[in-house]
């Protein structure tokens, strides 16, 4: 069965700040998120792929691709947000630009790529219970902010909890002492402790089994 194919520009992203974005829905056209990720720095290419929702963007500096990235969650004003990853050296070679037929080739996804991406680093992770009508991924993510970098927020509306994890220890740490986080104008929610043991069981069924 050959590969589904999604027409864009031919030029190819190489560089080494290149970051891969998802949740582009529509309405987040090339010179929405052009304007949103150079509140980084210098974005030198950009390539928008509607029919995957997803992008690549290349910084023209370390220092932004870094901020970019710490951010994790970037908002495209009156559109909604995207998520922003790091664009590992076996997902360049997932989308391949056919310059000849400007043409993106997207092969079958892989049912192994994310899961052990996804796995790394869950020791400043952190359990968040409680959560309520109203408290979605902006609120909280600025919430748990004021203790420090959040760089991964996952909500999970329908078992009424999220998971969050920092880009420091200090932050964990914080949060975690305060153990009640209030949302302001929709009540409080209570931090724990996510155990290794909850962190498998809730990734394969949060993550990778059911749509959040």
């Amino acid at each position: 069965m050959e590969a589904p194919v999604a027409v864009v520009r031919s030029k190819k992203v190489r560089g080494e700040f290149s970051l891969y974005v998802k949740g582009v829905v529509n309405g987040m056209n090339k010179s929405e998120l052009d304007k949103a990720f150079k509140t980084f720095g210098t974005v030198i290419n950009l390539d928008v792929v509607p029919t995957k929702s997803c992008a690549f963007v290349e910084f023209g500096t370390k220092e932004a691709y870094q901020q970019a990235l710490m951010q994790k969650n970037i908002e495209i004003p009156g559109l909604g947000t995207v998520t922003v990853e790091e664009r590992k050296q076996k997902n360049r070679s997932f989308y391949q630009v056919d310059d000849d037929a400007k043409q993106l080739v997207v092969p079958a996804p892989s049912t192994k790529t994310t899961r052990k991406g996804r796995d790394v680093n869950r020791e400043l992770s952190l359990y968040v219970r409680g959560i309520v009508d109203g408290m979605n991924k902006t609120v909280i993510d600025k919430a748990f902010k004021t203790f420090g970098p959040v760089i991964n927020l996952d909500v999970v509306p329908t078992k009424s909890c999220a998971f969050v994890e920092f880009g420091t220890k200090e932050a964990y740490q914080q949060a975690l002492m305060q153990k009640t986080i209030e949302i302001p104008g929709l009540g409080t929610v209570t931090v724990e402790e996510r155990k290794q043991k909850e962190n498998k069981k809730n990734q394969n069924r949060y993550r990778y089994g059911k749509s959040l």
